[in-house]
């Protein structure tokens, strides 16, 4: 009997575990596409605001990157540390044409992050 329970237990905890990592991974991924689609439309139009929303999103990725390591590849953190030091250089030198394509590609990065975490067929095989 107590082996049934310590069992129990395990699975209890590895589905909580999977729950937090999967709802952590999404989360993160869709603010920062509400951001990224924010800064893409302002570097659009030239706007000022355009260095704001771009220091917005890297807050917001350095505040949750650290707890998104334990769980994702350490690949998938580095081109997305990379495409965000990107954008963050470019909105300092108001190149908005090259900030509205690395914002096209870091929407890229979390729209696969997000992709990649969704439960359905094809990621179950």
């Amino acid at each position: 009997m107590t082996k049934i329970w310590i069992a129990f237990v395990a699975s209890i905890l590895i589905l909580s575990l999977a729950f937090t990592e999967f709802h952590m991974t999404v989360t993160t991924a869709k603010q920062e596409i509400n951001l990224i689609e924010k800064a893409e439309h302002s570097a659009k139009n030239n706007s000022e605001k355009t260095e704001k929303l771009c220091g917005d999103i890297k807050k917001l990725w350095d505040d949750k990157k650290h707890r998104l390591e334990i769980f994702l590849p350490h690949s998938d953190i580095d081109q997305i540390d990379i495409s965000v030091e990107n954008l963050v250089r470019y909105c300092e030198q108001s190149d908005f044409k090259k900030v509205y394509t690395e914002c096209g590609v870091l929407k890229n990065h979390m729209s696969s992050l997000n992709d990649s975490e969704e439960v359905n067929f094809h990621n179950l095989f």
